[in-house]
């Protein structure tokens, strides 16, 4: 028997403690995991591209690559958890990325605070709001993933996340 889809109507209205109404799915976040030792040079980008829109087509998707100019970018990901991973075996992720320019950091680093959760309710339910002074940005979004242990289909993940800059 198939598994019932997560809908955003389960998610009720509600508040955190201090009264302010619950955050709410602000958008729809779509993910590819892709193994990064096939793209080697930029061609290998543009034939992974025609396969993507023969594969669209195929599907009646519309693909639009014209005007694609290709200019990577570093950056510099870390991943903090404790020796044991309790943060990540409890569906949370702490991350600090880095961009470069040149070479050179180009900006601040990013803190991001994840909690992440099939239940859009648990992930809603859970109030990211930081406890100390300065800017901080909420993002509440639902990202498709594909399956961890099988080809085709999707799983669904709500990330209610606080970033700092």
């Amino acid at each position: 028997m198939p598994e019932r889809e997560p809908r955003f109507a389960d998610h009720k209205q509600g508040q955190y403690s201090d009264g302010s109404p619950l955050d709410e799915v602000q958008y729809l976040e779509c993910k590819l995991i892709l193994r990064p030792d096939r793209f080697t040079a930029a061609k290998v980008f543009f034939e992974y591209g025609k396969l993507v829109a023969r594969t669209a087509k195929e599907f009646g998707i519309r693909f639009i690559n014209k005007g694609v100019i290709l200019k990577p970018e570093i950056r510099e990901v870390l991943f903090l958890d404790t020796t044991d991973f309790r943060l990540y075996n409890h569906a949370f992720i702490l991350r600090r990325r880095i961009a470069y320019e040149d070479g050179f950091p180009a900006e601040e680093p990013e803190i991001v605070f994840k909690f992440r959760h099939p239940d859009i309710q648990k992930a809603a339910d859970l109030d990211v709001r930081p406890n100390i002074a300065g800017n901080y940005r909420i993002k509440f979004k639902a990202e498709t993933l594909p399956l961890k242990d099988q080809v085709g289909g999707y799983r669904l993940l709500f990330s209610h996340n606080v970033q700092f800059p």
